[in-house]
């Protein structure tokens, strides 16, 4: 919650905690191969299109028996190596869910006063790119 001062504008440090807390969100699966695997489903790429499977890199009916394990039916433990595969696919899954929820790009428009005076135009706008936007709000 951000408290606000006598005129009505937000307290700068309180607003810049908030947009830190809300850039820093994490997004993890809750653990076990289970929730792997779903979470690969929900935040790929491929899994959002229907193919989960080609996250990990195995073929459809591997990535079932796999399912098929993890909820405890009859089906395929997956390896070691193939842990390997799922804990990458997570990762990309963690990698664009952090682009989505902290984007590169800005565009700000502002009032801009200069000594007491304002601009002829009313509000000018500014285009900034390549940004780390928690390390601007944090700074």
């Amino acid at each position: 919650m951000v408290d606000f001062d006598e005129d009505g504008l937000p307290i700068q440090q309180e607003l810049a905690g908030a947009i830190d807390d809300g850039l820093r969100y994490r997004l993890e699966p809750t653990g076990g191969l289970l929730a792997d695997m779903i979470f690969i489903a929900r935040n790929t790429v491929e899994g959002q299109q229907g193919r989960p499977a080609d996250a990990v890199g195995v073929t459809a009916g591997t990535w079932n028996r796999w399912m098929s394990h993890a909820r405890g039916i009859k089906g395929t433990r997956p390896s070691e190596e193939s842990r390997v595969k799922i804990a990458r696919g997570v990762r990309l899954g963690i990698a664009r869910h952090w682009h989505s929820m902290n984007p590169s790009r800005a565009e700000v428009t502002a009032r801009v006063n200069w000594n007491g005076y304002y601009n002829p135009i009313e509000f000018r706008s500014v285009k900034l790119d390549g940004l780390n936007l928690q390390q601007v709000i944090t700074q």
